[in-house]
């Protein structure tokens, strides 16, 4: 019996191991790769909220140590009424990001290592928010109290950085999220989804070399105070003092009660390339959840 159960055992270890893949795309100059996306947001209170895109990677180069991947979004577009404020501003980031050239900086292997752009392409995007908000309280003038036009542009503006740009490759719905990774079933890493928040992600190999992530949040008390207050700093800060002075109650109130889990599954293409993803997210703060479902689909 024992030497069943040491037999069994090893077998298993020796299944797990071997259940690993190599991402490691194909990348030579003048390489295009078309993804077709489509998200729907699902919040409380609210209609889903569905955007669909056409994005175009292309390699515009080789270099000693890798490539410069430039990626565009051809092609927006969106269920969001022009008039519901809410609505587009779930929608927001897609629609400033039509027709902005992102070029990134790979490795040999494809992952990304530098953002080469930043100023150029935050200030599309500054240039495309006024766009979209004029547009938006054209038809929706009467906004609620203490908001205006420059208070949503100051608060929106202060969500993009370098660093949101080079998350924006890190998310679950990225092509280039996996490339350089060996992956192996019961791997673990870290990353900050896109409201900031540290995730502890799983990894998982299946039998047809298919992946499956699986994440959920991963912060501390302390941590969770710094990022609170960081957003609100950002995004209005004039209330950043009293937030300051009463942090702790509210986190010890159970008040906002922060809660995320992300799940994705990676197929392949035979050069490598990402062919599918299928994503969920949901995230819960204050009592409100938020529920992300989305698909990226190779166009062949």
């Amino acid at each position: 019996m024992k030497k069943l159960i040491l037999l069994s055992t090893m077998l298993l270890m020796a299944l797990v191991a071997s259940a690993q893949v190599k991402v490691a795309p194909k990348l030579e100059k003048g390489l295009k790769k078309v993804y077709v996306g489509e998200v729907t947001t699902s919040l409380l209170g609210q209609s889903e909220v569905k955007i669909t895109s056409e994005t175009v990677y292309e390699v515009l180069d080789a270099t000693a140590d890798g490539y410069v991947i430039d990626l565009v979004t051809t092609d927006v577009q969106t269920s969001a009424e022009k008039g519901d404020l809410v609505s587009r501003l779930l929608t927001i980031t897609t629609e400033m990001l039509k027709d902005a050239h992102i070029k990134f900086a790979t490795d040999k292997e494809g992952k990304v290592v530098k953002l080469l752009n930043a100023d150029e392409v935050l200030a599309t995007l500054k240039s495309m928010m006024g766009k979209i908000f004029d547009e938006t309280l054209a038809q929706a003038p009467n906004l609620p109290a203490g908001l205006s036009k420059e208070v949503l542009m100051e608060q929106v503006a202060g969500t993009f950085n370098e660093e949101m740009l080079m998350q924006s490759v890190e998310m679950n719905t990225s092509p280039l999220v996996l490339n350089g990774k060996t992956i192996a079933t019961g791997a673990q890493d870290y990353f900050n989804n896109s409201q900031g928040m540290k995730m502890k992600r799983m990894y998982f190999v299946n039998a047809d070399g298919s992946v499956i992530t699986s994440s959920t949040l991963d912060m501390s008390k302390d941590e969770l105070k710094q990022l609170i207050i960081a957003q609100v700093e950002k995004m209005a800060p004039d209330q950043a003092d009293m937030i300051k002075q009463n942090i702790d109650a509210v986190i010890n109130s159970g008040t906002l009660n922060m809660e995320a889990n992300e799940k994705a599954t990676y197929t392949f293409d035979k050069d490598k390339w990402i062919d599918s993803i299928q994503s969920e997210v949901s995230s819960t703060a204050a009592g409100q959840k938020t529920t992300v479902k989305a698909t990226l689909k190779l166009k062949k």
